[in-house]
């Protein structure tokens, strides 16, 4: 709603990983998803992601740091498995009490 008058704007939402849009991205809203899939889906997921980040763009990744029993990953675990996509630079890495918030930008 916030966003329906900036034409330079598009907004989705999907299921991963069918659901990856097409064409290039500036900003990838990774947000309490990741630990959902298993550690090599995720890699492959996130490297999709990545390909399509454009040079520049924000890849945001937040995750809560609790344990789930339909959690196949921990938080940390997802954000670990980010930092180590060729490509990415992390510019902000910060702990709250219950959730962890990334950014990495794509060289």
């Amino acid at each position: 709603e916030r966003c329906r008058g900036f034409s330079n704007v598009e907004i989705s939402h999907a299921s991963l990983p069918a659901g990856i849009p097409n064409g290039t991205l500036d900003l990838i809203v990774f947000s309490e998803i990741g630990y959902y899939f298993a550690a090599g889906e995720l890699a492959r997921v996130s490297e999709t992601l990545v390909s399509r980040l454009v040079s520049g763009g924000w890849f945001l990744a937040v995750h809560w740091l609790g344990d789930s029993a339909d959690h196949q990953l921990s938080g940390d675990q997802v954000h670990e498995l980010l930092s180590e996509k060729p490509g990415l630079q992390n510019t902000l890495s910060e702990r709250y009490s219950g959730f962890r918030l990334d950014r990495w930008i794509k060289s």
